[in-house]
């Protein structure tokens, strides 16, 4: 199926709704905020970004921002060469799945994204109006800081 990774993470209970990731699972990382703009989404359009990782990537919660929180959804996938993954079963309201820079959406066990792997975002605008929505994914870098390569 999908590639193997050589870091092993202990899920279970890393992460509560008011902390980060413990601190040992972090150490020597940077922590890293990956954007996803969707400006100008037309009426009824989708429109799909994503951000390839140059190295093993931590995701441990989501923030958004719209400007027009009715009638959008999100699918949020996992590429990993010629296989793909959705992180959530169906399309998510950005309402139930990120959360505002005051209280992010911290996901329940943290998401490993090996390096060269990618997350791809895709919008269905299902509203008579245009909106301009973005999304990030806040974790941390596991073997110090790579950008991110960001394609719309």
């Amino acid at each position: 199926m999908g590639a193997t990774t050589a870091w092993f993470l202990p899920n279970r209970g890393v992460l509560t709704n008011l902390h980060i990731p413990d601190p040992r699972l972090v150490e020597g990382g940077t922590i890293y905020t990956s954007v996803f703009d969707f400006d100008s989404v037309a009426a009824w359009d989708t429109a799909r970004a994503a951000n390839t990782f140059a190295s093993p990537f931590l995701l441990w919660a989501l923030v958004g921002y719209d400007s027009n929180a009715v009638g959008h959804r999100f699918a949020f996938y996992h590429q990993m060469g010629s296989f793909q993954r959705e992180l959530f079963m169906k399309l998510q309201v950005s309402a139930n799945a990120l959360g505002t820079a005051q209280r992010p959406a911290f996901l329940k066990e943290p998401y490993l994204i090996d390096g060269g792997e990618s997350i791809a975002i895709e919008l269905r605008n299902m509203a008579d109006a245009v909106v301009n929505i973005q999304v990030c994914l806040i974790g941390t870098y596991l073997r110090g800081q790579a950008e991110g390569k960001v394609s719309q």
